[in-house]
C-alpha cells in the first residue's frame, strides 16, 4: 500500500511538472499564433479518414479537479496522451509536415477546438525550423515571434553578428543591408550579442575575483608579507611601477588584509 501511494505521488508530480511546463510554452506560442489563419470552410471530407485527434484534454470539471483528485489510472492516461502528442509533433517536424496537414490531422476547425493549442504550437515551431517557408502573408506578430526564437537559437549556438548577417541571407557590408526589412532582426541580434558578451565578461570577472580571494587568503594563512605577495602575483620592480596592471588591485586588497591582521595580532585578537 505504501509503495502504491509513493507511485501515485510520483505520477502526480510528473503530471504537475508536464502541465506547468507545457502551459508556459503554450502561452507564448499560442499568443504568437493567435492571428494564424484557419480554413474559411470546413476541412475537406478526406481529412475525416485521417487519424482522429488524440484525446488530450479533460472536461472542464475534470480539469478543475486535476491533479489533486485524479486517480492513478487517469493520471497515467493524461500523462501518456501528453507524451504521445509531444512525440507526434516531433515526428511531424522531422518529416516537415506542413501546418495545413497538421491542421487536418488534428481536425481543428476553429480556435475553440481543444487541439487548437497544439496546432498553434506546431505552427510556431514549424516556421522556426523551416524559416524559408514562412508565408508572405503571415501576421507580423507571428513573424517577429519566429525571428525571436531563431535569434535565441543563434545566441545559444554562440554565432557572431557577422555569422547571423549571413544566416539572414545578407551579403556585402552591414551598411548595404540597412534598407532591407529584415535588417531590424540583425540589429536586434547585435544588441543581444553585445549584452551576452557583457554578462560573460562580468561572470568571468566575478569568477576571477572569487579565485583570487581564495589565493589571497591562502597567502595570509601562510603569513606572506606584501612584498612576497607582490612577487607571487608576477610583479617585479617597485610597487608604483605595477599600478597600471589590472591585477594590482589584488595586491592592494592583500595589503589591507595584511594590515588588518597585524592590528588584530597587536591587540591579541588573532
Amino acid at each position: 500500500m505504501r509503495a502504491r501511494c509513493r507511485l501515485l505521488l510520483l505520477m502526480l508530480l510528473a503530471v504537475v511538472f508536464v502541465s506547468t511546463r507545457a502551459s508556459g510554452v503554450l502561452i507564448q506560442e499560442t499568443e504568437a499564433t493567435s492571428e494564424n489563419p484557419l480554413p474559411d470552410g470546413p476541412i475537406p471530407a478526406r481529412s475525416l479518414r485521417e487519424e482522429g485527434p488524440v484525446r488530450l484534454l479533460l472536461s472542464p470539471s475534470e480539469e478543475e479537479r486535476m491533479p489533486s483528485a485524479m486517480g492513478m489510472k487517469e493520471a497515467i492516461g493524461w500523462l501518456w496522451n501528453a507524451v504521445k502528442m509531444k512525440l507526434r509533433i516531433k515526428f511531424w517536424l522531422y518529416r516537415g509536415t506542413t501546418p495545413e496537414k497538421v491542421l487536418e490531422k488534428l481536425k481543428v476547425t476553429s480556435k475553440t477546438d481543444k487541439n487548437y493549442k497544439y496546432y498553434a504550437r506546431y505552427y510556431f515551431r514549424y516556421y522556426v525550423r523551416y524559416p524559408g517557408r514562412v508565408p508572405k502573408n503571415a501576421p507580423t506578430k507571428t513573424v517577429d515571434a519566429i525571428m525571436k526564437a531563431r535569434q535565441q537559437d543563434w545566441l545559444d549556438k554562440n554565432l557572431s553578428p557577422p555569422q547571423v548577417f549571413k544566416e539572414l541571407g545578407f551579403s556585402g557590408t552591414f551598411a548595404s543591408a540597412q534598407g532591407h526589412p529584415d535588417y531590424k532582426y540583425f540589429e536586434q541580434y547585435s544588441r543581444m550579442w553585445s549584452d551576452l558578451q557583457v554578462r560573460i565578461s562580468n561572470e568571468q570577472v566575478k569568477a576571477a575575483d572569487t579565485i583570487m580571494k581564495a589565493r589571497l587568503q591562502n597567502y595570509l594563512d601562510k603569513n606572506l608579507s606584501p612584498p612576497q605577495v607582490f612577487k607571487e602575483l608576477g610583479f617585479s620592480g617597485t610597487f608604483a611601477s605595477a599600478q597600471g596592471h589590472p591585477d594590482y588591485k589584488y595586491f592592494e586588497q592583500y595589503s589591507r588584509m595584511w594590515n588588518d591582521l597585524q592590528v588584530r595580532i597587536s591587540n591579541g585578537l588573532a
